[in-house]
């Protein structure tokens, strides 16, 4: 949308998934190729202009790398001289073993490209390692879509005697919900000189890398007892409330209304949470890890980083900001200054014009 604005003329082609839920596996794939043939116009499009710049979005599963492989590499063949770059989003190569075989479909991909983006300097170094020169490596953090709060905002949101805490994300337990509400529940116990109100949101969902929870039933059921409890030992003080997630306008209320964010993720593959931006945007205080590109965004100055994130720390971290609203302004007023600096939306476009420029020279 933003090249678009500055006069690039931009197509998008759809690279589809396999979808084998509720479906016989045949008739699965012949969705599929039926999907894909709705790229054919564009692809074909692509072959025949005249210095195109093709920006691939590389997911980084052994399917992903088929999907896009299958028409990919005709388009090379058939153009030779495409200048390409590629953007990496998630972090699950960084776990690679060496010797693996997507790591070597993967390098095949990146050796392709002419560019590659990566969210931050621990990325970058790891692909050094894989092989690829330095100045083939571009780091472009990931941007807020949020319009931005102003000072005057922040001054006046963390002046009341409330504070309102949120935890925005997946509910999956390496992203850190089960040690955010535990800690809440530390708090419940004890006598407040302020009225807190806690919001979980998010919808249930299970990857390979949770063990805590066997089904979606435990987690709900261990979810709704937690809560409960904390309501029982201090209701009027201190609230919690869970949200099966928020989008648009309702998701942009929940982070304006947030004094203290909380993400103390473990999760092994996270890269650059975009909550984290969009707490950012709306002059929350924010208190997460240093996993991932997280520290490519976030540091002492604009938000609380922890290498320990038990519930007895999250807790301790918490405590601190409820009671600190001078800490809570200065660490907000910071991260607005980041949002409106390099993680800007602006600033996102005026990268990736030089990124296209320098490709087609």
């Amino acid at each position: 949308k933003g090249m678009s604005e500055r006069g690039y003329d931009c197509k998008s082609i759809k690279m589809y998934p396999l979808q084998r839920s509720g479906s016989i596996f045949i008739i699965s794939l012949v969705k599929l190729f039926f999907k894909h043939l709705k790229m054919l116009p564009v692809v074909i499009r692509l072959l025949f202009t005249g210095k195109p710049v093709l920006h691939l979005t590389l997911g980084q599963s052994t399917m992903s790398f088929f999907r896009v492989a299958i028409w990919l590499f005709p388009v090379m063949m058939l153009k030779p001289g495409l200048q390409m770059v590629t953007s990496l989003n998630g972090s699950s190569f960084m776990h690679w073993d060496e010797d693996s075989f997507r790591k070597s479909f993967f390098q095949v991909f990146l050796k392709r490209s002419k560019m590659v983006t990566v969210l931050g300097e621990k990325q970058k170094s790891k692909l050094e390692s894989f092989g690829l020169p330095e100045d083939q490596l571009i780091i472009v953090p990931n941007p807020c879509e949020l319009i931005p709060v102003t000072p005057d905002f922040i001054m006046d949101k963390h002046s009341g005697s409330e504070v309102n805490l949120l935890h925005l994300s997946l509910l999956i337990e390496s992203k850190g919900f089960p040690e955010y509400l535990e800690a809440i529940e530390k708090m419940a116990a004890k006598k407040k000189n302020k009225k807190i109100q806690a919001v979980l949101c998010g919808p249930l969902s299970f990857t390979s890398y949770c063990t805590r929870f066997k089904t979606a039933a435990e987690k709900e059921n261990w979810i709704k007892t937690k809560i409960d409890h904390i309501n029982s030992l201090n209701g009027k003080e201190l609230n919690v409330q869970w949200i099966r997630g928020a989008r648009g306008e309702e998701k942009q209320k929940l982070f304006r209304e947030a004094h203290i964010f909380v993400l103390p993720t473990t999760f092994p593959v996270e890269a650059q949470p975009l909550v984290l931006l969009e707490a950012m945007s709306a002059g929350c205080a924010i208190v997460s890890s240093r996993v991932g590109e997280i520290e490519s965004v976030l540091n002492t100055n604009n938000a609380v980083l922890v290498d320990d994130t038990s519930a007895e720390q999250i807790h301790k971290e918490i405590e601190m900001l409820v009671n600190d609203s001078q800490k809570r302004k200065k660490l907000a007023l910071n991260g607005l200054k980041s949002i409106n600096g390099p993680l800007s939306l602006h600033r996102y476009h005026e990268t990736w014009e030089r990124i296209f420029k320098q490709l087609t020279g």
